[in-house]
């Protein structure tokens, strides 16, 4: 069995910024509507009803400036002024309102001062919709406010995308969805959406050593319920104004029904150790072997995706056909690290995909004649800017230039008035370089703030600058 002839690539792996949310479909019309992270900001955003002046009367709203129109799948700024013509401070509820049919996607509450004008950004990332599209978008209190209305432009159909666009599967199945960007080697966001609903853009390190390895961007989703499901995928490029920034978009689309008669998971015949838990010396000689099969004589397997967790890192992948076939994967000792995973996916041709359940755990036993291994960090990319409430992400490059494996807890600092708001345990082998994501949820702010955050080990540190928009 051959070995898939790989090309390694540096990724630098786009991000979004802030986050406010649809769970639903198309709204109205407007099917560029799009949700975010599955989840609905305004529960996040509730107002404290004390000293309220509830008379919003003396208040007027304009939308002074958006970003349409945008590209499908790109993320669709509006910028609103509130002014209080009135003598006496007003605490009102500010809703963004979006589509025909009025779907309100966030709410902020804010205090608008007498005589003066308060400036209000919102936004939500557009659904990567196949025809050229226009819905209304609204800022408004209390049922009333100002109007506009936006273009989103439709997206390109990407040429390589994976698997084919039409699957049956059955209950649990778990299907691994693919796209292949058309200008590889820029950097991209890519969204998901399930159902019309956003999962979000992928930043974290396994994307970007995915990517690096096979080329493709991805997402993995579990079909439980039985129906049919709509899966999309919106790739935007970076430009000189950041993502999206009106260069051409690109989607691909999968119509995935669910029911008894349809496909399965592959499955695992026989693991090699059985041991779950082995423990091994730097100079050690390593073998793992997976023995697996698949159901239906019009179906093959396809390959093994060898992951070694906490390093984030792909060790290997190998090609596998048929319908049984065995994957080997010989390592060193030296190559894995203290307490990771050796976690191997099973992939179909098909995109059906199977992980293997109590994944190897390799504990390391070092030589105590070797040099200690020491830790240098890099913040590597954060996601900045990100609008105030939303989730701020950093990646974080480490490098170990000892010989032995190197464990420590990295510190993520931020603010002038530092504060620690988020720390994570790594190992890295000596000789190696690995990867980590630091994050923390800003504060709703209402003006644009800059800021810096650290990443501090034990040996090493590392700072940038970020910032939030209100």
């Amino acid at each position: 069995m051959k070995k898939r002839e790989l090309t390694r690539r540096r990724v630098l792996q786009g991000v979004t910024t802030g986050s406010i949310v649809l769970t639903g479909t198309a709204v109205g019309d407007g099917s560029g509507v799009g949700g975010r992270n599955g989840r609905d900001t305004t529960a996040a955003l509730e107002t404290d009803a004390t000293n309220r002046q509830t008379d919003t009367s003396s208040l007027d709203i304009d939308i002074v400036e958006t970003s349409a129109p945008v590209n499908a799948g790109e993320h669709l700024r509006v910028t609103a002024e509130i002014e209080n013509v009135g003598s006496s401070d007003v605490r009102a509820d500010v809703d963004f309102v979006v589509g025909h049919a009025e779907e309100r996607l966030g709410r902020r509450t804010m205090t608008i001062e007498a005589g003066e004008t308060e400036s209000v950004n919102q936004g939500f990332d557009t659904y990567p919709v196949r025809s050229d599209d226009e819905f209304p978008v609204r800022i408004e209190i209390n049922g009333v406010g100002a109007e506009r209305t936006v273009a989103v432009h439709a997206a390109s159909e990407l040429s390589s995308a994976m698997p084919n666009s039409e699957l049956t599967v059955q209950p649990g199945t778990t299907v691994l969805f693919e796209v292949e960007p058309v200008d590889p080697d820029e950097s991209h966001e890519v969204n998901w959406w399930i159902d019309g609903e956003s999962t979000g853009a992928w930043m974290g390190p396994w994307t970007g050593a995915y990517f690096a390895e096979v080329g493709r961007y991805f997402h993995m989703h579990t079909f439980d319920s039985t129906g049919t499901h709509e899966v999309a995928a919106s790739v935007a490029r970076r430009g000189e104004s950041g993502f999206g920034g009106g260069n051409e978009t690109y989607a691909a689309y999968w119509e995935i029904d669910v029911s008894s008669g349809g496909k399965g998971s592959p499955s695992i015949e026989r693991r090699q150790p059985a041991e779950e838990i082995l423990e091994f010396a730097p100079d050690d000689d390593l073998e793992f072997e997976l023995e697996v099969s698949l159901s239906g004589s019009d179906r093959s397997l396809d390959r093994v995706v060898w992951w070694l967790t906490q390093a984030d890192s792909i060790i290997d992948v190998t090609d596998l056909s048929g319908t049984l076939d065995t994957a080997t994967l010989p390592t060193t000792g030296s190559a894995l690290c203290h307490t990771c995973r050796v976690s191997p996916w099973i992939v179909c041709a098909d995109g059906t995909t199977r992980e293997l359940d109590g994944a190897w755990i390799v504990n390391r036993v070092e030589d105590d004649g070797a040099d200690d291994g020491t830790l240098e960090v890099r913040i590597l990319e954060t996601n900045s800017p990100v609008e105030a409430g939303g989730v701020l992400e950093a990646i974080i490059e480490l490098e170990n230039a000892g010989e032995s494996t190197a464990s420590d807890e990295l510190e993520f600092i931020v603010g002038h008035d530092p504060e620690r708001v988020d720390t994570q345990a790594v190992t890295v082998s000596g000789g190696d370089t690995g990867t980590a994501t630091l994050a923390f949820e800003t504060y709703p702010t209402s003006q644009d703030e800059q800021f810096p955050v650290r990443v501090v080990g034990a040996d090493d540190a590392d700072e940038t600058m970020v910032e939030v928009i209100a």
